[in-house]
């Protein structure tokens, strides 16, 4: 992902701490990792996009899909904001984000299956 020219932004689970980490390349030099948050819950696989010059929105689903965690970056790093849980609410599975425009995000998943 990428908020400007010359620069890379790349946002991951560590599998040893299961925290949520983030490394950005300016021109030539990677940085990083920078730890974003402590994981946030079971295994995740957060998705990033970018709706302007330095803003990142990343998210990440957490509680075995039953959670939709949200954290941005406009210039520092906040969150994570919970965008949905509970008992009733369906479980996801796969995530993808994307921006088309200026304040914008398209957030997508599917309904994972229920195993019971």
């Amino acid at each position: 992902m990428s908020w400007g020219s010359g620069r890379i932004d790349v946002v991951a689970r560590d599998e040893v701490t299961n925290d949520l980490v983030h490394w950005w390349q300016s021109g030539s030099t990677w940085s990083g990792p920078q730890t974003l948050a402590t994981g946030p819950g079971g295994a995740f696989v957060p998705s990033i996009a970018s709706w302007a010059a330095h803003r990142l929105d990343v998210f990440a689903l957490a509680s075995a899909g039953k959670v939709l965690g949200h954290w941005w970056f406009d210039g520092a790093w906040h969150g994570p904001e919970n965008l949905g849980t509970g008992p009733d609410r369906i479980a996801l599975g796969g995530l993808g984000v994307t921006s088309w425009d200026s304040t914008r995000l398209d957030v997508f998943s599917i309904d994972r299956p229920s195993t019971a």
